[in-house]
C-alpha cells in the first residue's frame, strides 16, 4: 500500500503537504476555507451554487458565481495538482474520495469514534487509551 502523498492538517493552522513539500501558495484565507470545506464534505458533491452562496452570501449569484469561479482558478495555480484530489464540472465541486491523503480531523475522529466503542463496552481502559491516542496523535508532516 503506497502512503498517501496528500497531508492536510485542518485543527490549528492550516497546513498542505504534498509529495514531501509544504504547499505555502495557498495562503489566502478563502482558499484554504474552500479546500477545507470541500474536504470535510468529502462524501458530498457541493453544488457550485450552495458554495458561491455559501462563500458570498452578500452579493448577486451571478457575481458569488464568478467568484467561485476565480477562486477555483485561483486554488489551481497555488496547488496545481488540485486535480488528482477536485473534481468540479458546471454544476458541482467535489472531493475525489478515492485519491489518499491523511487528514488530521478524520484521524481525530476516528480516534473518538474507538473511545465512544470503548465507552458504550464500559471498557475504562480502552477508553482512556483512545481519548489518550486522540490527544496525543498530531497528523504527521
Amino acid at each position: 500500500m503506497t502512503m498517501p502523498s496528500l497531508h492536510l492538517r485542518l485543527l490549528g493552522d492550516f497546513s498542505l503537504v504534498y509529495a514531501d513539500q509544504q504547499i505555502t501558495s495557498l495562503n489566502a484565507m478563502r482558499l484554504q476555507s474552500l479546500l477545507a470545506y470541500l474536504v470535510l464534505h468529502r462524501d458530498i458533491p457541493q453544488q457550485r451554487q450552495h458554495l458561491a452562496f455559501l462563500f458570498w452570501p452578500d452579493t448577486t449569484e451571478a457575481q458569488a458565481r464568478n467568484n467561485l469561479r476565480q477562486l477555483l482558478h485561483q486554488l489551481r495555480q497555488a496547488f496545481p495538482d488540485a486535480e488528482q484530489f477536485l473534481c468540479t464540472d458546471t454544476q458541482v465541486v467535489y472531493w475525489h474520495s478515492t485519491t489518499p491523503f491523511d487528514l488530521d480531523v478524520a484521524e481525530f475522529e476516528q480516534k473518538l469514534a474507538l473511545a465512544d466503542e470503548a465507552a458504550r463496552r464500559n471498557d475504562q481502559h480502552a477508553l482512556q487509551s483512545a481519548l489518550q491516542q486522540a490527544d496525543d496523535s498530531p497528523l504527521p508532516l
